[in-house]
């Protein structure tokens, strides 16, 4: 299909450039505020996700371990850990006995919500 000169894929890869734009611009935003590298602002967000159950929005996080974040990212364990020391240091995270779990889970949603509004 054309619109004035101008094909649907055309159209189609604008749009998808412009939020890709708008959501690398909300990741360095996000990555320089809190003074975080991309590999500790992808594993605060995994941290988060494997850590709260949807149909329960209130309910606490529970913990997840390095191997869990490592297999979701695909990077090496030794990454994650060292990289989640960092985010406890920050407060971001915490250690517990069975892993690591979000320290503030509505920073953690303001967090991953303000990088999803592209």
């Amino acid at each position: 299909m054309r619109v004035m000169g101008v094909t649907e894929e055309a159209l189609d890869f604008e749009a998808l450039s412009g939020k890709v734009n708008q959501m690398l611009g909300a990741f360095g935003s996000a990555r320089s505020r809190r003074g975080l590298t991309a590999d500790e602002v992808l594993i605060f967000l995994a941290a988060g996700q494997l850590s709260f159950m949807p149909e329960e929005p209130a309910q606490a996080a529970k913990p997840v371990t390095y191997i869990a974040i490592s297999y979701l990212l695909n990077i090496p364990k030794e990454t994650v850990r060292r990289k989640a020391q960092h985010l406890m240091e920050l407060g971001l995270v915490e250690s517990t006995p069975l892993g690591i779990t979000v320290a503030d889970t509505g920073s953690w949603r303001s967090f991953a919500a303000s990088l999803l509004e592209c």
